[in-house]
């Protein structure tokens, strides 16, 4: 487990990892948009909400939202970073005062 903890708080593991995560979370919804598209008769667009039943749940806010980041999601990811720039660096910060106090 040690291993591990060390092996992910590497600086360049967490960079890969801070900059891999938006763009995960946005294919994400990509492929969650495509496969509802492709295998129900659900009607999603940007404009509003519709009622969509899968497995007898209504399902249709929550695929609104994962559709509106799916088409507007790449346009937020700078916004992302401009929020998380700092709280990272810190976390950079913290990592490499652990890591120089254990050595």
């Amino acid at each position: 487990m040690r291993r591990l903890f060390a092996a992910v708080l590497r600086p360049k593991i967490l960079l890969i990892l801070y900059v891999a995560f938006p763009f995960a979370i946005w294919l994400g919804c990509v492929a969650i948009m495509i496969l509802v598209g492709n295998f129900t008769d659900c009607m999603v667009h940007e404009g509003f909400p519709n009622p969509c039943m899968i497995a007898g749940v209504d399902v249709g806010d929550t695929l609104y939202s994962i559709g509106v980041i799916a088409a507007w999601g790449l346009l937020m990811v700078p916004l992302f970073f401009g929020y998380t720039a700092l709280p990272f660096a810190l976390v950079c910060g913290l990592v490499w005062w652990v890591r120089k106090s254990f050595d």
